[in-house]
């Protein structure tokens, strides 16, 4: 976290953009609140036991990380730096497979 911003504007900025990033939170959580107990309004997470709270919130973070990674995958031109840091598990899956043929075939030779 940013300690001592280098001007007011670049701690308004700053705001915004965590602001927005609550509400995009906060709007998907919802959409998965609405799909996990089958309702087309509004769910009240306060009403939901913190454990069940949790286990929804990290779904939501899961399905938000593989729609970024399959859009992407669909869309490279959308791909970043940061994207190549992370590894979902198909990819490492993907990554041992091809790990073990190069050395199979090392072993035939």
């Amino acid at each position: 976290m940013i300690s001592k911003f280098n001007s007011p504007n670049h701690e308004l900025e700053y705001s915004k953009i965590f602001k927005d990033k609550i509400e995009q939170k906060c709007y998907m959580l919802q959409q998965v609140l609405q799909a996990v107990y089958n309702r087309n309004t509004y769910v009240n997470p306060e009403a939901i036991d913190g454990k069940t709270l949790q286990v929804l919130v990290d779904l939501t973070n899961t399905l938000t990380y593989e729609t970024d990674s399959d859009f992407k995958e669909n869309y490279p031109k959308y791909k970043d730096d940061i994207d190549e840091m992370f590894l979902t598990k198909d990819k490492v899956k993907e990554i041992i497979t091809e790990a073990l043929a190069e050395a199979h075939q090392g072993d035939q030779q």
